[in-house]
């Protein structure tokens, strides 16, 4: 299978555009701002779009990403669509202690473009306390529509790696078969689908985090 960088080079890659969607204040700046190594102990709500460029090592591969955090308020969110455009992938962000923006994220995704992959981010991990989202429910929806799922916390770091680098692992193996087939890009919802299916892990992560395997 052609590797997604053997029809250009690392410097003149195309980067990945991410698109980082969900309710206001579930910390979609904050996720980002984690990942890029900036320091803010209480970002303010993003108006409009906050992008960011940064460069990611995934299976010793160095991939160029440029991430969109979009505003989650209402008020910004007929605007939103404009910024989905020629998108590769997208992070749809939850709040693990507040059971409405968990509720919202089916309207999320019926926003997000079609053709690309998707995870599932539930956020605030470390506030275990507050939690309002039972794993059983998020196994429930992730597991019927395809998704998989990543419990993250932006405030001590634990799984923003790992929910960026899942999310570039999927548009790689896109790319890598846009690339092999041609003919499949804008291909309709049927060639859509088959370019999105991955493997699907929520299984292993909700067992984790359920059980404790791993701290989050």
């Amino acid at each position: 299978m052609a590797d997604w960088t053997e029809a250009m080079s690392a410097s003149q890659a195309k980067p990945f555009k991410v698109i980082v969607v969900g309710d206001s204040s579930v910390g979609k700046t904050s996720l980002t701002n984690r990942l890029v190594g900036i320091e803010s102990e209480n970002p303010q709500p993003t108006v409009g779009v906050g992008r960011h460029t940064h460069r990611m090592r995934v299976n010793d591969q160095d991939v160029p990403i440029d991430i969109h955090d979009t505003a989650g308020m209402e008020t910004f969110r007929a605007v939103v669509p404009n910024f989905y455009r020629h998108a590769d992938g997208a992070l749809v962000v939850f709040d693990l202690t507040d059971r409405q923006t968990f509720v919202d994220v089916h309207e999320w995704v019926q926003d997000v473009p079609k053709n690309i992959p998707i995870v599932v981010v539930g956020n605030k991990s470390d506030l275990k306390d507050r939690r309002q989202v039972p794993p059983e429910d998020i196994e429930q929806y992730t597991s019927a529509n395809g998704f998989e799922f990543i419990p993250t916390s932006a405030r001590n770091g634990t799984h923003v790696i790992d929910a960026f680098t899942n999310l570039i692992v999927k548009m790689m193996e896109v790319r890598r078969r846009l690339l092999a087939n041609p003919a499949e890009d804008g291909g309709g919802e049927e060639n859509a689908v088959i370019r999105v299916q991955h493997e699907d892990t929520t299984e292993s992560w909700l067992e984790r985090w359920t059980f404790g395997w791993c701290v989050i």
